[in-house]
């Protein structure tokens, strides 16, 4: 009996494709997928094949929420399957993550606040953390009230899609809770006093371009030393303030030197 080829994971296509079609790409996508490749030859990280898989499948479960794709199942892109696939795959030899902090910056229009959304509730659910806080933040609490409205119109969806998931979610007027973990979802003011001490194991920082200052950026990021995996992904669209206390630059600036390989982070 003939035995079935092994299916090629959607991430692994994404980064063949990129080296077989540079042009195809820009010099950053080539950057990271040459990473990628390279970080299979380390000895110090390895890459959990099947912790990517897991992710990356209930996250293809999760339904769209707007207008005419409102309650189609998500078609994850290969892109997203590539993010997915390095913040929860690579890990350190202790079995902790390797990669703590994402800076993601994308164009309008491409499914920056649904990818958000998708990533808080995959953590929520697939990432546990008994007591868990996954904050929505940004300049104003408006703002953050978006990304956290879409994760949330998303798990109301999954209530009535999945019983499973009825089970253990319950959603609120400005909040989302997993009661077999206790874990909630909830928007915050731009405050960076009021947000340290909330010690979130995740957090989405939306639109990193308009922050004239990394203060709320870093007091989230100090709250969640008490986790020894937590998620900070800041999102963005691009922008245009280059002086020298705007987090976007610095962090674009920092991920440069990542990918060409002069720091290792």
């Amino acid at each position: 009996m003939k035995q079935k080829p092994t299916e090629i994971p959607q991430y692994q296509r994404f980064a063949d494709d990129v080296l077989a079609h540079p042009e195809r790409f820009p010099k950053t996508i080539i950057q990271l997928v040459d990473q990628y490749t390279a970080n299979h030859q380390r000895q110090d990280i390895y890459f959990d094949h099947a912790e990517a898989a897991r992710h990356i499948g209930f996250i293809s479960i999760m339904p769209l929420v707007d207008n005419e794709f409102a309650n189609k199942l998500i078609v994850v892109q290969d892109w997203q399957a590539f993010l997915f696939a390095n913040i929860y795959g690579w890990k350190k030899k202790n079995g902790t993550r390797k990669y703590k902090r994402v800076y993601l910056q994308i164009a309008r229009k491409n499914s920056k606040t649904t990818t958000s959304a998708m990533l808080s509730i995959d953590n929520a659910v697939m990432d546990p953390k008994n007591g868990g806080q996954i904050l929505f933040a940004a300049t104003s609490l408006g703002q953050a009230q978006l990304c956290f409205s879409m994760a949330k119109r998303m798990a109301e969806a999954m209530r009535t899609m999945y019983k499973s998931f009825d089970r253990i979610c319950k959603t609120w007027v400005r909040s989302v809770e997993f009661t077999d973990t206790s874990t909630v979802l909830r928007a915050v003011s731009a405050d960076p006093q009021g947000t340290e001490g909330m010690g979130a194991k995740m957090a989405v920082i939306d639109e990193v371009h308009v922050h004239k200052n990394s203060d709320l950026i870093n007091s989230i990021q100090k709250g969640m030393v008490v986790h020894d995996s937590p998620l900070l992904i800041q999102i963005t669209t691009a922008g245009y303030n280059k002086e020298e206390d705007a987090p976007a630059y610095q962090l674009y600036q920092y991920s440069k030197k990542i990918l060409s390989g002069t720091l290792d982070d």
